[in-house]
């Protein structure tokens, strides 16, 4: 099995629409988002359908839970309040109710996840170095731990010394008597000065984790951002930095603190989940691809059938012997012939398939006196305007 593990989507669309072809692109069985579908962005309620529509589990991450009124929203500071205010306004009583659904924690197929760490999932502490990670390991007992949070992809490696270390971002298997704490990063909001989106692809199979990062159309999401009317200030994801696309670096952990307080905590959630207990969602196959699919089979049959010999003969089910006379020149069989033989004389064919016009040439036999003169024009005309 291959899991895509995103996080931090923040309302940005024009991220999420490239990182969604890129996992299918890379074949994924099924997708798993780390909370923070909201915040920040322009399209809340555009994202948040595409995730219930193609994400197969979500957590609650900070802002998602803030929205829903199940964290204290004076956590985060002036600008970010602003913007929670903002996005709840964009959003439904059914979108709201579906966020407020979603656990702190996931089991996995061997992993588990949170927003931002596991001894206390509710208080989305951010784990940003090696010592900040000890706690969930102390919490859990899986080798593999997914969160996102702090935007900054990142691998903390726990061996037999028991000292926790760092790691660059990069493809990796799991080694047996390791642990390994993974930060997928942010599709919506990358913080670590590439602003491409980033993203995890986990094989169950191989016991392997891949890093992905996609380019998005920075300057589409600015005029998004712009068309809001929101008030653009340097601390905003992706200022425009004068003869660069590269995200400021910027201390973006002030705009939420952690509480300090059970009260300010995350509270009447849903603690944990199995995604054992989750149906795999069905594939959805986009209406252009049936309609592709639809004209691919209409020229292939239509291919098909021009090779397909088309012939027909006119038998003595059709014809029945009609004496000779001023308007019949037609040469007839003195007896009647059985279903299927060919009547004598007559040569019968597709002269148009396209059209399936019959054309009929005669052979020489005895016809009445004067008859030839009018009788291939009597019969184009008759078995054209019969055509079958």
């Amino acid at each position: 099995m291959r899991y895509a593990i995103v996080s931090d989507l923040h309302a940005n669309m024009q991220a999420w629409k490239v990182v969604y072809e890129d996992i299918q692109n890379n074949n994924a069985d099924r997708i798993i988002c780390l909370g923070d579908i909201v915040g920040y962005g322009p399209n809340p309620a555009q994202l948040l359908r595409e995730i219930r529509n193609k994400v197969d589990a979500v957590i609650l991450g900070n802002h998602d839970a803030a929205l829903c009124g199940k964290l204290d929203v004076t956590l985060f500071n002036d600008d970010a309040q602003r913007l929670l205010e903002w996005t709840r306004k964009q959003l439904n009583a059914e979108d709201l109710k579906y966020i407020s659904s979603l656990p702190l924690t996931l089991i996995g197929d061997g992993f588990l996840c949170a927003h931002g760490e596991f001894s206390e999932p509710g208080n989305f502490d951010y784990a940003s170095e090696a010592a900040e990670v000890l706690p969930s390991w102390k919490a859990t007992e899986a080798d593999l731990l997914f969160v996102g949070h702090t935007h900054e992809p990142a691998i903390f490696v726990l061996g037999n010394s028991g000292i926790p270390r760092s790691v660059d971002p990069q493809d990796f298997t799991i080694d047996p008597g390791k642990r390994y704490f993974v930060n997928v990063g942010s599709v919506g909001q990358p913080r670590d000065k590439d602003p491409r989106a980033c993203y995890c692809i986990y094989d169950t199979e191989t016991r392997s984790v891949f890093w992905r990062r996609v380019k998005f159309d920075v300057e589409a999401y600015r005029k998004a951002l712009k068309a809001t009317g929101l008030k653009l200030d340097p601390s905003y994801y992706l200022p425009e930095p004068k003869g660069t696309t590269e995200a400021a670096a910027v201390n973006w952990h002030v705009s939420f603190t952690p509480p300090k307080t059970p009260n300010q905590a995350a509270h009447d959630v849903v603690a944990v989940q199995d995604l054992k207990t989750i149906p795999k969602r069905k594939a959805k196959i986009p209406f252009s691809m049936i309609s592709l699919a639809l004209f691919v089979m209409a020229l292939i049959g239509y291919a098909i059938w021009q090779k397909i010999p088309h012939t027909a003969d006119i038998n003595a089910a059709s014809a029945s012997p009609l004496a000779a006379s001023d308007r019949n020149n037609i040469p007839l069989p003195e007896r009647v012939l059985s279903p299927g033989q060919p009547i004598p004389g007559w040569d019968i064919h597709l002269e148009d398939k396209k059209n399936q016009q019959v054309g009929i040439n005669l052979q020489r036999c005895a016809l009445p006196q004067n008859a030839h003169e009018q009788q291939e024009p009597m019969l184009r005309m008759a078995f054209q305007h019969h055509a079958f």
